[in-house]
């Protein structure tokens, strides 16, 4: 069965980074916003190994993230965020993503910065 979205125009059309729901395992909300949830978890890769990873999930406007995850499949940079696959024949669909060890960049960023000013600081 083909999936299709209205997304600005486009029809999203599920294609060779369509994964499973099954492969997803969901451990964890490490976010959420007016975005929707963004949950750690662990994705079952073909050859049975599992990996660490972010699964993105908005409930409100998910051809937002079907969007912006059809915007991550162009990109392939040690700087940017690697998808990793999405799963779009559900509801609410998942984004499914590399997870950042560190937390989202903003906090990681703010925290490393009040630590410089602490230790600018200190006598």
């Amino acid at each position: 069965t083909c999936v299709l979205f209205h997304i600005n125009l486009e029809l999203y059309t599920p294609d060779r980074w369509e994964i499973d729901k099954d492969s997803v395992t969901l451990e964890r909300l490490i976010g959420q916003g007016h975005f929707g949830q963004v949950y750690q978890g662990v994705l079952k890769l073909p050859d049975g190994t599992f990996k660490p990873c972010a699964i993105k999930v908005r409930t409100t406007h998910p051809t937002d993230l079907l969007q912006e995850a059809s915007i991550m499949k162009q990109f392939r940079c040690y700087h940017v965020i690697q998808l990793y696959g999405i799963c779009s024949r559900i509801r609410p669909p998942f984004v499914v993503m590399e997870l950042m060890v560190n937390g989202d960049l903003k906090n990681y960023l703010y925290r490393h910065r009040q630590n410089e000013i602490n230790v600018r600081s200190q006598p």
